[in-house]
């Protein structure tokens, strides 16, 4: 899909999107991935217009899934967020043998290696720019909230908004690190979305988008549910050891919540599967925990669990 100088490669696996940006002072790939065939396309594409600019490569986080194509590009120079960057070296092996048994369960075999990007550049505070020979500018945005390490950029000239894995025009939000943080990452694309007014938003999974309305839809459908799944999961939220409910390990009363609408919200995500079942279970026990932080009742009720 080509929108002006940004080139969007979507794979057949989730919607996944890759992009490649050119302007006249570099070329710029962000999230390679999934399939070897796919990585090969968007590295053929670079190759066909590089014409001896400097490559960079842009990772907005790091689920494996975005990870998973930049071995194929080893002389760009790497832009991450600042938590992405300072990831221990247990989290970096545990991303790199999901990648692993991702190929090993479907026989794939790639020519590329599998690596974790160590980055150039660092994306550390809202508003960092980065300017790129004459004309090109970037902009960066702390994103949390789906994962601890994203971000957001803006690409100039063009103004493409490169949103990870938020604003899809289908997935509903996955929060695998903080409800609270993933409400700021929203406020933070409305600010982006009134001042900056980008031309071309591509989120990490889904189509990407030139109208402004469709943006501003995106915002408030992800805004909505959150807000919907705080209300519903805070109904379970109990105070004395009269209320019905269950005693966790820190003696609180909790009990499921509105359950009827819990439902609704489950069944709102798109593609429903075992994947957008566990994302809303992670949704709600991520919510609960910090509705019962917030109320002084601890954190009980919480999973470990982490998506991809």
């Amino acid at each position: 899909m080509a929108y002006g100088c940004a080139t969007v490669f979507q794979s057949a696996l989730y919607r996944t999107n890759a992009t490649v940006i050119e302007t006249p002072d570099m070329i710029m790939v962000i999230d390679p991935t999934w399939l070897p065939h796919e990585v090969e396309a968007i590295r053929e594409q670079v190759q066909r217009k590089r014409a001896g600019r400097p490559l960079y490569l842009l990772v907005t986080h790091n689920d494996f899934d975005h990870l998973i194509g930049c071995g194929a590009f080893p002389d760009a120079i790497v832009i991450a967020s600042a938590t992405l960057a300072d990831a221990s070296a247990e989290e970096r092996a545990a991303k790199l043998r999901q990648i692993h048994e991702f190929d090993a369960a479907y026989y794939v075999t790639r020519r590329d290696p599998v690596c974790y990007p160590d980055p150039q550049i660092i994306a550390a505070s809202n508003g960092q720019r980065l300017r790129i020979g004459q004309f090109t500018q970037l902009t960066f945005w702390l994103a949390s909230g789906h994962t601890a390490d994203g971000m957001f950029a803006l690409v100039e000239p063009g103004g493409i908004w490169i949103a990870g894995d938020y604003l899809s025009d289908f997935e509903l939000p996955f929060i695998e690190h903080s409800a609270a943080s993933y409400e700021e990452t929203l406020r933070i694309a409305s600010s982006i979305l009134h001042e900056r007014q980008p031309t071309l938003l591509v989120p990490g999974h889904g189509d990407p988008t030139e109208s402004t309305e469709e943006m501003k839809r995106r915002i408030a459908v992800a805004t909505e549910h959150i807000g919907q799944l705080r209300l519903a999961v805070g109904n379970g939220i109990t105070g004395s050891e009269g209320d019905a409910g269950s005693k966790g390990d820190a003696g609180n009363i909790w009990n499921p919540g509105d359950v009827e609408t819990l439902e609704q919200l489950r069944l709102a995500h798109g593609f429903q599967s075992s994947n957008t079942d566990d994302a809303h279970a992670l949704n709600v026990r991520i919510i609960r925990a910090e509705l019962q932080a917030a109320s002084g009742r601890g954190l009980e009720g919480r999973g470990t669990e982490t998506l991809s």
